[in-house]
C-alpha cells in the first residue's frame, strides 16, 4: 500500500514539474508531403493581361502537438511548407506600356526550414 501511494505521489511531482517547464511533447503528422504545384496567375499589369504557370509550394508538413495545461488540450505546432530556393525573373509586358516586374519562382520546397531562407 505504501509502495502505490509512493507511486502516485512521485507521478503527481513529475507532472507537476514538467507543467512548469513545459516539457511534455507528442509527435504527430498531418499530411507530410511538401511539394511545387504548378497554378495559373493572371498579371493585371498589362493592357492585355497575360497568364502565367507558375510553380507554388503547397502541401502539409509534420506537426507535433504539445499539452497546454492552461487550456488541458494539446495544442498542434505546425511547420509550414517553405520554399527553399528560388530564382528571379524579370517579366516585361509585350504592349505600348513596357511594364516591368520581378517574378520569383520557386525551385524547391521543404518542411525543414522554420523561417523564411534567403537563397537563390
Amino acid at each position: 500500500m505504501i509502495f502505490i501511494v509512493f507511486k502516485v505521489v512521485c507521478a503527481i511531482i513529475i507532472v507537476l514539474e514538467l507543467r512548469t517547464i513545459n516539457l511534455i511533447y507528442v509527435q504527430g503528422h498531418v499530411g507530410d508531403y511538401c511539394r511545387l504545384q504548378n497554378r495559373t496567375f493572371t498579371l493585371n499589369i498589362c493592357k492585355t493581361p497575360p497568364r502565367l504557370i507558375l510553380p507554388v509550394c503547397e502541401g502539409y508538413c509534420p506537426s507535433s502537438s504539445r499539452w497546454e495545461f492552461n487550456y488541458n488540450r494539446f495544442v498542434s505546432r505546425t511547420s509550414a511548407c517553405t520554399v527553399t530556393r528560388y530564382r528571379v525573373e524579370d517579366f516585361v509586358c509585350r504592349d505600348s506600356t513596357h511594364t516591368s516586374v520581378k517574378i520569383i519562382i520557386p525551385l524547391a520546397c521543404s518542411c525543414n526550414k522554420h523561417y523564411c531562407q534567403n537563397s537563390q
